[in-house]
């Protein structure tokens, strides 16, 4: 063969990593069929290096190039593997407080998914569920709270506080700066500013300094969604509790008039008219 351009080397690199990147499977017949086309070039290019005259392009920057995207490869492939290694674990433990908590009650294989999402995380067998909700739930927010955005481990993390709240509704007050972080990380998602807004009204029971607050949240959930009616229900209720009577007639009005224009998903739980 004849020697090369300098180019060719780099780009049969670049296509090695791009097809190691989109499916790790290394030892395909495209990636070695690559890796040889490298070695093809290479082999006349060094028997033509003894003829280059001084003052020839040197091909140290093609060969920079192509360790620096490796090394960016690399670190983005290990990035990728350890979060989607903690959705992995965090999926157990959300698997093994659905099953503890469901309205049938617990299942046959409740204790073994238990077992098993204790030991991911390291856990004794003697964790609390509602202390392995926590651990997983506390790693997916720190996922949440890093670049590049992770959408899909913050609405886990929901999913597993809400599987928490039915295993041990006691701890409902403990979960508030978990959701209040997750809101200030992702103002948009209706998910936890609902969560947030019931956490703060089951806390307005025993303090009404935090009626005003929990008011705010409902007003703007309901804002975000103006025909889903238990919303609407929930921001009647605290507006009432805050001293609101006006705020909460006109929303149980409201509720009346949008009742039979609503999808049924959409309606206060009860007896289809």
């Amino acid at each position: 063969l004849p020697p090369a351009p300098a180019w060719c080397g780099f780009a049969a690199v670049a296509g090695c990593l791009a097809h190691a990147c989109a499916d790790f499977h290394l030892h395909t017949a495209q990636v070695v069929g690559v890796l040889g086309l490298v070695i093809a070039i290479a082999r006349p290019a060094q028997r033509a290096a003894r003829s280059v005259q001084p003052g020839a392009r040197s091909p140290m920057p093609w060969a920079s190039a192509a360790i620096v995207l490796l090394a960016a490869t690399s670190a983005g492939v290990g990035w990728s593997a350890w979060r989607g290694q903690e959705r992995d674990r965090a999926q157990l433990a959300a698997n093994a407080l659905a099953r503890l908590t469901a309205d049938s009650g617990p299942d046959a294989r409740a204790l073994e998914t238990l077992l098993a999402a204790q030991g991911a995380y390291d856990l004794p067998p003697t964790t609390a569920p509602v202390e392995l909700a926590r651990r997983a739930v506390d790693e997916l927010v720190a996922i949440t709270m890093t670049w590049p955005d992770d959408p899909a481990a913050a609405a886990q993390a929901l999913t597993i506080i809400r599987h928490a709240l039915r295993a041990a509704p006691d701890s409902a007050d403990s979960w508030g700066p978990t959701l209040e972080r997750l809101v200030a990380r992702w103002p948009e998602h209706l998910g936890f500013r609902a969560a947030l807004a019931s956490q703060l009204s089951r806390r307005a029971h025993g303090d009404a300094a935090l009626r005003p607050v929990a008011l705010a949240q409902w007003c703007e959930v309901v804002a975000r969604y103006p025909t889903h009616l238990p919303f609407r229900a929930a921001l009647a209720e605290i507006a009432e509790r805050a001293g609101d009577a006006a705020r909460a007639q006109d929303e149980r009005r409201e509720i009346d008039r949008l009742a039979p224009l609503v999808h049924a998903s959409n309606r206060l739980p009860g007896p289809r008219p």
